[in-house]
Order: C-alpha cells, then structure tokens, then sequence
C-alpha cells in the first residue's frame, strides 16, 4: 500500500485536542450521589447493525437502578422516535428529579456564539436567518 501511495483511514493522534477559546462545561452531576430510583435518568443513542445497514436504538435509564425504562428502534435520527420513547418513561414512571442529557446549553452555544471560519467567522444561526431573509426577498 506504502508503494502505491495509499493509506488506511483511521483517527490519526491528536484529535481530539480541545481548542485554547473553547469553554469547557462542568459536569454538573460530579459528586451527586444516586440513592434512589428516578433521582436521575439519561438518555443514549446507539445503533443496531443488521444484515443491510444499521438501525438507532434510544434507551431511557434509570442510574439507580440501571433499568431501562423505555426505548424505541428507528431506521433514521429524527426526533419522533426519542421523544416517544421520553414520553412513554414519562408516562409509566412519573416524572425523574433530573434528567441529564446537558447538550442544549452547548447546542445553544454552537449555534449562536460559535463562529466558524467556513461561515466567514458568522454563527450558523447568522447564516441560517440571512439565507432566509435572502430567499423571501427573492420570493417578493
């Protein structure tokens, strides 16, 4: 392979890097203690390999007791399938003291504080309403 140029793709070492202005967020369950069931919940995505292609599981846990308390199975990401399976918790469990999936406060962030040297240093919701703006002016 060496002779012919060619190389296998793989993560290649230090990737993972933060970057020095990039904030980094507390992990605001450090130190609580789980005593009991449905103090917290979390949420995962995994995928299920099958004979042509993949299919996402969501589950619903409980940290206590490590009991998955609902999940659904989809073969795309959108949403309905995971908020179906946090209203089916919901519904047979009562509602969790907390609940920690800790990613809107960063999506929140990317989207609007982030600016990225692609988008000429604009945040991706700068581009997303000018683009808008742009298309309803074409419109009128």
């Amino acid at each position: 392979m060496r002779q012919l140029g060619l190389e296998a793709l793989y993560p290649q070492p230090k990737l993972s890097q933060r970057h020095p202005e990039h904030e980094i967020y507390p992990y605001l369950l450090n130190g609580v203690k789980v005593t009991q069931a449905d103090q917290v919940w979390s949420t995962d995505i995994t995928y299920l390999p099958v004979l042509k292609g993949h299919y996402y599981l969501v589950a619903i846990l409980d940290w206590y007791s490590r009991k998955v308390l609902s999940w659904r199975i989809s073969n795309t990401l959108e949403v309905e399938f995971r908020v179906a399976a946090l209203e089916a918790a919901l519904l047979d469990y009562g509602k969790p003291e907390i609940f920690n999936k800790e990613v809107t406060t960063w999506v929140d962030w990317y989207n609007e504080e982030r600016s990225h040297q692609a988008l000429e240093y604009k945040t991706p919701n700068e581009v997303y309403r000018n683009s808008k703006l742009t298309l309803k002016e074409l419109q009128s």
